[in-house]
């Protein structure tokens, strides 16, 4: 897990991807527990452009570019 990520009151276990193209389109997913309807995604110091929430123990987002 990079050391810029940051959680609060839910816990993530894995990432299905690693890396992806500056120029966004990647789609990612998070596994873990607690995740809520409402909840964003920044990854790489960039908001998901589409978060899907599959509560409470998974996230699909797509990123934008970088």
């Amino acid at each position: 897990m990079n050391a810029d990520m940051t959680w609060v009151g839910l816990q993530v276990s894995s990432l299905n991807v690693t890396d992806g193209p500056l120029a966004g389109g990647t789609v990612v997913s998070i596994y873990g527990s607690g995740f809520q309807a409402s909840a964003t995604v920044d990854l790489g110091g960039s908001a998901c452009g589409s978060v899907v929430v599959v509560p409470p123990s998974q996230i699909i987002c797509t990123t934008n570019a970088h």
